[in-house]
């Protein structure tokens, strides 16, 4: 069970990067009253693999107090590793006086339960329009259909946008009922959870 223990200095989100960033600026702007547009204490950082060399950076960052009100660090990663997230423990329990980290990952199921204790669930991002379309029309559709949606996809190589699609099915799917679709939303973790490997 995910844990909401953690002080709203450290928040995760579920979803794509590309949603979950929006969602983080807009709640920089409003919630913390912050500018994002040239400003030393907001820091992106995107990276497919999280790994201990980023986690050491952002220690090493993070430890130094802001220029102005308040820092925040956005995480936007398809797999944070285990080794970086160990090195983030004390930093997220921790941290230098108005400091914020912002999580944004596929799933908290791929978080450490050590690391999920230490962070407020801001849930999962809304997802793209076009992406609950696809999905809609992919549930409907025949193997072969389905067959032709997805080649454009797979040739292409986009797993930003498979991961996407990925989180418009479990919608509609829970949308259409739970127990009705209970296979359908294994098999739609599954997949996710393969896209998370870097050789898929």
């Amino acid at each position: 069970m995910f844990m909401q223990t953690a002080p709203h200095h450290a928040i995760v989100l579920e979803g794509a990067g590309d949603s979950g960033k929006a969602w983080a600026i807009e709640y920089i702007r409003k919630d913390l009253n912050l500018e994002i547009e040239a400003n030393p204490d907001v820091l992106f950082i995107e990276q497919e693999r999280f790994s201990i060399a980023e986690a050491r950076t952002l220690k090493e960052r993070a430890s130094q107090s802001p220029l102005g009100p308040a820092q925040v660090f956005i995480i936007i990663s398809e797999r944070i590793l285990r080794e970086a997230q160990n090195a983030l423990l004390k930093l997220l329990e921790e941290p230098v006086p108005n400091t914020h980290f912002i999580l944004i990952v596929p799933s908290v199921n791929e978080l450490l339960s050590t690391v999920r204790s230490r962070l407020t669930y801001g849930g999962r991002v809304s997802e793209d329009l076009r992406e609950q379309t696809f999905a809609r029309t992919f549930i409907e559709a025949t193997i072969g259909e389905r067959t032709r949606m997805l080649e454009p996809l797979i040739k292409s190589k986009d797993r930003t946008r498979a991961r996407n699609i990925m989180d418009a099915l479990e919608a509609e799917l829970h949308e259409k009922g739970v127990q009705h679709n209970k296979q359908a939303l294994r098999e739609v973790v599954f997949v996710r959870n393969y896209l998370t490997d870097t050789s898929s």
